[in-house]
Parts: structure tokens; sequence; C-alpha cells
């Protein structure tokens, strides 16, 4: 009986939880309206960044480096947050894409989102210099993804 309990109390502990991350998600977004749709405000951005990448690979600082990656991924967890209304904010790519087949099944590939979030993680956190060629590569692996996930809404 005791266990019985213990496994309610567990069960509602968690769904409360996610209640209040929803509510804090919703909040964090009418705090930072866009004027745009999200898909478009996200390609702004990713426009953006693309400008950041200079043409030649010793041009750019590690920092530089690090800073461009932090930024795209941030601007990926704003496009994932506002498109799909995922708390994606200091959580890990196989919790997001959890969330998201849980509300989204079978429209969206997991596996996208998971393999994308885990490359610009590993650019951004990773010692070792990067190419401008990966820099486009992961740029162009984010905008593959939006590209999919506005698709999958559409229809």
């Amino acid at each position: 009986f005791l266990l019985f309990i213990l496994l309610i109390a567990l069960l509602s502990s968690i769904k409360i939880r996610r209640v209040f991350r929803h509510k804090r998600l919703v909040r964090l977004l009418e705090q930072n309206p866009i004027a745009i749709s999200p898909y478009h405000q996200f390609n702004k951005e990713l426009r953006k960044l693309s400008r950041q990448v200079p043409v030649v690979s010793g041009a750019w600082s590690l920092d530089g480096e690090k800073a461009y990656f932090r930024e795209l991924d941030q601007s990926l967890r704003w496009y994932l947050a506002r498109e799909l209304v995922l708390p994606v904010f200091e959580r890990r790519p196989w919790e997001i894409a959890r969330d998201l087949t849980r509300g989204w099944g079978k429209r969206l590939n997991k596996r996208d989102v998971i393999v994308t979030l885990t490359e610009i993680e590993k650019a951004a956190s990773t010692n070792k210099r990067m190419t401008v060629d990966d820099a486009q590569q992961i740029l162009e692996l984010a905008r593959t993804l939006g590209d999919r996930i506005h698709k999958a809404k559409e229809a």
C-alpha cells in the first residue's frame, strides 16, 4: 500500500513539475515577443550568424568561435521554444527530443533534433579549433532542422 502511495506521489510530482515548466516557458515567451513568425525570426538570426563566419579559418579567434556556436545554440533553442512551445532552455538534447515526441509523435524526427543540438553543443564546448566549413555545415544542419519543423507544423 505504501509503495502504491509513493508511486502516485511520484507521478503527480512529475506532472506538477511539467505544468510549472510549461507556465514558466509561456511567461518567458511573453516577455520576449517577436514581430515576425518564429520561422522567419530564426532564418533572420541564421543569416546574421552566417555573416559572422570569416572567409579564412585563421581569421577566427577561439573566443569568436565559441561565441558563434553559443549564439547558434540559443537561436535554435528560441526557435524550438517559440515554434513548438517546448521548454528547451537548460535541457539536454534527449530531454527535448522526449518532449518533442510526446507532443508531436511521428510528424517530427527526434533524431534530427538530437543530432543537431548535440553537434552544436560539441562545437561550443570543445577546445579543438573548428574550421569555417565545420561552422557552415553546422549552420546548415540547424537551418535544415528549422525547415523540417516548419514543414511538419504546416502539414
